[in-house]
């Protein structure tokens, strides 16, 4: 096997090393190719050390380490935190890393081009069995090979002590006001503060997003080039490290077979490294970057992978090329490349994995027949089950319904009847009743929920049905126990009949906390969907909870689906049966990642006082309300975020 090695860094070098090892002949290449700039030193930790070991480059590497014992954590005023301790953790100098690895290796002078699609090698006249790409964090291979590629900065930051073993990096004794003296009272600081001269380390912080693949036709990309860690996440090297063995050991598993090894190494490494990119993003919040000028949080990062047990199934993110593809309604497929869409409410993770098998089951039948009237009678008694935590629901209860909300409207509401509507609320419950020219009362809500007082001041005996929305879009609150008895006091008195938006009632992540109105107030017609709590919003799948069967049985009539005029697709009800049946642990771990991300947010938002939002009890959407701070309307702020962080969000209500 013949390599050529873009990058003679510390991936490139290590991967040179890895591969002569087993035999092959490599060259290595650098724009630059007698500089070893690029850092001071770096932290190998744990899984560093050991890939080296496996890579049978740990002697060599040895005596330049120095081991750390232990991480001492302080608060802004200097107060200590808490202390770390590490197994087996060390600090290296960089040039005497490099140094090392490049022993016996010639680096020549020159880069890969490109001309489209096609790369253009230094020497067209050799054949190479695989390129790797290691030019670091603004790799042009990973340019070529991710058209899609966006990099945006994450901030500025300035190391205000260094300290070597063998080769001090003096500090000056008299440190800037403001600066380390004042936010750190410790050993480390007292030694460095005692130092005769001064030198610091600023960078400028960057992230990638949209890299959807680390192979294409013969080339790789390793380390920085592959994934961006930021450097908060102590991850750069030990990530390089980590990206080799596992080509390493594909290769020897695949006889040196690149095209094999190749579309394997860059999934395992794509899933592997995504949640530590994401992490080291929230760690760096925590520290203070310019032109920030407030400390962030002190706390650990909360953006964490879901603890691994039975309860919970792992979530994947779905490919982008398919979301591109695929995700419309505001999503993915509608915003230009390397634009991220923060706009309608659709999870971009794949579906469970077992909810997809049960379907692949029922799909080999290669049986698709009608189905009945008020659907399938597995749909109806897994739905009927999911909502009879706190009272039992019959299945003849249940009707299946696509559009469930304008189904229950058009037959409930007709011209000039009243009805009070909360403001804000999901668009599709004021304007399915404007559809059937009802006289619709908007009344105020806020993020405190019911509030008896402000519907008694919008009451008038004219009004016959009340909607409300449980678990709140775009609000987030959920109804409690409490709250729903009070408005069950208050609605009975009045010969009410009740519309429950739960749509979003599987996006709780304490299951047992949510109760639907229906388990309280028999006059109760209940909107139930699938697509927020187990990403089947293209199923188009939802259903209507009657108070009664014949209740039920009329409104399948009045909507035509006995005749057939309406219906839903038997797939798309076995999609539901499958993740009611199949798909709960799933729908656990996709609750919990939401809700750790929305605190992030939320915490994020507020932090920069233009904003005041709270993370939300249910859906996972974050309301983000502006304050006088930023004197600019909600169409600007979209505006600008659309344009210069390349995110898309939408308006708000006034």
């Amino acid at each position: 096997m013949r390599a050529i090695i873009s990058g003679a860094g510390v991936a490139g070098t290590i991967l040179a090393n890895a591969l002569t090892h087993l035999g092959a002949q490599v060259d290595i290449i650098d724009s630059h190719a007698n500089s070893v700039a690029g850092g001071y030193a770096f932290l190998l930790l744990d899984n560093g050390v050991q890939g080296l070991k496996l890579l049978g480059l740990w002697d060599s590497v040895t005596p330049l380490c120095i081991q750390i014992h232990t991480v001492r954590y302080f608060d802004a005023d200097g107060s200590h935190l808490s202390d770390c301790a590490l197994q087996e953790s060390y600090i290296v100098s960089r040039l005497p890393f490099i140094r090392a690895m490049r022993h016996q290796q010639t680096v020549v002078q020159a880069k890969l081009t490109f001309d489209g699609d096609r790369m253009i090698l230094p020497d067209d006249d050799i054949t190479y069995d695989v390129v790797a790409g290691c030019e670091g964090a603004r790799s042009p291979t990973r340019a070529w090979m991710n058209s899609g590629l966006s990099i945006f900065s994450v901030g500025s930051y300035e190391l205000l002590g260094l300290l070597s073993p063998t080769e001090s990096t003096v500090l000056r004794p008299h440190l800037a006001p403001g600066h380390m003296h004042k936010f750190l009272s410790s050993e480390s600081a007292t030694a460095i503060a005692s130092q005769m001269q001064f030198k610091v380390y600023v960078w400028h912080a960057s992230a990638i997003s949209n890299v959807e693949t680390l192979y294409k036709q013969n080339v790789v990309l390793f380390g920085d080039a592959a994934h961006q860690f930021h450097p908060f996440s102590s991850q750069g090297v030990n990530g390089a490290i980590d990206d080799i063995v596992e080509f390493v050991q594909l290769l020897q598993a695949h006889d040196n077979d690149v095209a094999t090894v190749g579309p394997i190494y860059s999934q395992r490494r794509l899933d592997a490294t995504k949640p530590v990119v994401a992490e080291g993003l929230v760690f760096a919040s925590k520290f203070k970057s310019f032109p920030s000028n407030t400390w962030m949080h002190v706390q650990a990062p909360i953006i964490e992978s879901p603890p691994s047990t039975q309860l919970m199934e792992p979530l994947r993110m779905a490919p982008l090329e398919v979301l591109r593809e695929r995700a419309f309604n505001y999503r993915w497929a509608t915003v230009p490349k390397g634009v991220i869409p923060l706009t309608a409410a659709d999870p971009d993770f794949a579906c469970s994995d077992r909810v997809v098998e049960f379907l692949q089951n029922k799909v080999a039948t290669k049986v698709f027949p009608y189905a009945p009237a008020m659907g399938l009678d597995e749909f109806r008694q897994a739905i009927a089950g999911h909502f009879s935590h706190h009272r039992v629901v019959s299945p003849d209860q249940v009707l299946a319904a696509n559009s469930a909300a304008s189904v229950v409207m058009n037959y409930l509401v007709g011209p000039n009847d009243a009805i009070l509507i909360p403001d804000p609320v999901d668009f599709l419950i004021p304007l399915t009743a404007q559809r059937t020219n009802a006289r619709v009362i908007r009344f105020p809500v806020t993020r405190s929920g019911l509030d008896l007082a402000v519907l008694e001041a919008y009451y008038d005996p004219s009004v016959k049905f009340l909607a409300i929305c449980n678990p709140h879009n775009p609000l987030g609150f959920v109804y409690s126990a409490h709250d729903l008895h009070a408005l069950v006091g208050w609605a009975s008195a009045r010969s009410f009949t009740l519309i429950s938006d739960e749509v979003w009632a599987d996006t709780v992540a304490d299951k047992a906390s949510f109760h639907s109105m229906l388990t309280f107030y028999p006059n109760t017609w209940t909107v139930y969907g699938l697509s927020k709590g187990f990403a089947l919003a293209g199923f188009r799948i939802g259903a209507i909870l009657a108070p009664s069967a014949a209740e039920a049985r009329a409104l399948a009539d009045h909507g035509g689906f006995v005749s057939t005029v309406e219906g839903v697709s038997s797939l798309s009800q076995m999609a539901a049966v499958g993740a009611l049946r199949h798909g709960l642990a799933w729908n656990q771990a996709f609750v919990t990642h939401c809700q750790t991300a929305m605190a992030f947010v939320a915490q994020a938002l507020t932090r920069t006082g233009c904003f005041d939002a709270v993370a939300p009890q249910g859906t996972f959407l974050v309301w983000a309300k502006m304050t006088a701070a930023l004197p600019l309307s909600a169409e600007d702020v979209v505006r600008r975020l659309a344009v210069e962080a390349l995110v898309s969000v939408v308006p708000g209500w006034r």
